[in-house]
């Protein structure tokens, strides 16, 4: 079994923007509206977000559009 797929992996806002095709400011819009999944503190004032999150919200809006993953 690869324990390498199966670990939870933080990614940073810029592989974030690149992934879901939204800008800085509408990430943190939806996230203010409760759309958008939050980051997590990973010190010195900077954040990441779970990868798995992300994977999750991008097959909730093709869900949305009607197309399947």
């Amino acid at each position: 079994m690869n324990t390498e797929a199966t670990k939870p992996r933080l990614i940073r806002r810029a592989e974030v923007i690149a992934r879901v095709g939204l800008c800085k400011a509408s990430i943190y819009n939806r996230m203010n509206a409760g759309e958008f999944p939050r980051p997590i503190s990973i010190g010195g004032g900077r954040v990441a977000w779970l990868e798995s999150d992300i994977d999750t919200w991008i097959t909730e809006r093709l869900a949305l559009a009607g197309r399947a993953a």
